[in-house]
């Protein structure tokens, strides 16, 4: 498999913060790769860093054969790298498909933007029943499938989802990660960042376990759902 997403050495944080310490790891164009660890390990940092959010103080990043490493963010979603963010970060006043129209802003898919849309809602036909509502009167599962909706606007190459299933009820869940298993079907590279340990790495085809800002295990998901000290850590089993 060709990388589509490669990182390496990178090295990033906030001010005088430092918070990841030469993290390496590589997603392959139409894989599903987790990336776990417990709160405070450096995983929103990590996709932060990557995506263009925040600048890297070292390292190296590329994307699609292309070094991006302190871009800004609109220059990565230009290439098809997408993030969806943890808290869902909608317009609340908003409607929902005013929303989902600002994910299709770039010059390269605003075009094709009504087709995109009604592929969009054919996914997620609740919210073609709440086009018109306001985003911010969701349910919280609901305004978690707008802004995955939102993402998928922009005809990503490679989706990066932060907790998608935090706060959310377990139906809920169930039904996001079935959504999530759908789409990686269709050929889309999905980087998960999941609370839900389990879940995330019985989806994945690999994994990395992140842990004060270094990478710790690597492996299949599998293999990684099968290590004791992982499974202690973040299974309680």
């Amino acid at each position: 498999m060709t990388a589509l997403l490669r990182i390496r050495g990178l090295e990033a944080g906030y001010e005088d913060l430092p918070v990841l310490h030469g993290v390496d790891l590589e997603v392959n164009g139409g894989e599903v790769v987790a990336l776990v660890g417990a709160n405070g390990a450096g995983k929103t940092t990590l996709l932060r860093a990557m995506s263009g959010l925040i600048r890297p103080s070292g390292g190296a990043v590329e994307f699609d054969g292309q070094p991006i490493a302190g871009e800004p963010a609109h220059d990565a979603v230009a290439r098809g790298l997408i993030l969806v963010p943890e808290g869902r970060r909608l317009f609340p006043f908003l409607s929902v498909g005013e929303n989902l129209t600002l994910g299709a802003y770039g010059r390269s898919v605003r075009r094709d933007r009504a087709r995109t849309m009604a592929d969009v809602l054919e996914l997620f036909p609740a919210l073609a029943d709440r086009r018109d509502q306001l985003a911010g009167s969701l349910s919280g599962g609901e305004q978690q499938m707008c802004a995955l909706a939102r993402g998928l606007m922009s005809k990503p190459k490679l989706i990066a989802l932060d907790e998608p299933s935090l706060g959310l009820a377990p139906i809920i869940v169930d039904q996001l990660f079935g959504l999530i298993r759908t789409l990686a079907d269709t050929g889309l590279t999905v980087l998960l960042v999941e609370q839900n340990v389990g879940e995330a790495l019985e989806m994945a085809g690999r994994g990395y376990v992140l842990e004060q800002g270094r990478v710790t295990m690597t492996g299949s998901g599998e293999e990684l759902f099968g290590d004791e000290r992982l499974r202690s850590a973040y299974l309680g089993l």
